[in-house]
Formats: C-alpha cells, sequence, structure tokens
C-alpha cells in the first residue's frame, strides 16, 4: 500500500520529505543495492520544490503518492499567450 503524502500539509515539507526519502533509500540500500548516496544528493541538489517534487516521485513512485500537487495546479493554468493562427 502506497503512503499518501498531502502535500499541504506538514508532511509536504521538503525537510520532512527528505527524510522519509532517507529512510526509505537506507531500506533499498540494505535489501536490494540502491545507491542511497546518488537519490539523496539529487533531492538536495533540486532547485526549487517542484524539482525536488519531480526527483521524489521518480524514486520513490512506487512507495508513495502525492495529494494537493502544486505542479498539478501549474499544468492546469490558462496560457496568458494565446496562438494568433
Amino acid at each position: 500500500m502506497k503512503k499518501v503524502i498531502d502535500l499541504n500539509s506538514q508532511d509536504g515539507n521538503a525537510y520532512v520529505l527528505l527524510g522519509l526519502a532517507s529512510s526509505w533509500a537506507r531500506q533499498m540500500e540494505r535489501e536490494v543495492g540502491w545507491n542511497r548516496k546518488a537519490i539523496m544528493d539529487e533531492l538536495i541538489a533540486a532547485n526549487d520544490y517542484n524539482q525536488f517534487l519531480d526527483a521524489f516521485e521518480k524514486h520513490f513512485r512506487a512507495f508513495s503518492r502525492f495529494e494537493n500537487d502544486p505542479r498539478e495546479r501549474l499544468n492546469n493554468q490558462p496560457s496568458s499567450r494565446r496562438s494568433t493562427q
């Protein structure tokens, strides 16, 4: 069963997610040989919250799913520039 993470709650804080990622990566390092350091380095190197979420999902999609994802709001906004065709 996937952990549901409400990004509008305290659980959606990047530092909380980083702690969760560290725990999961450590477990997967022991069980199947994941490279925990490389995963954590990628998360820490994110330039913004959305990039951080992208990296988190890339590695932990099998374990979690997000609710109230701000990236969905960005993707659903109408474009301010209209086509002239």
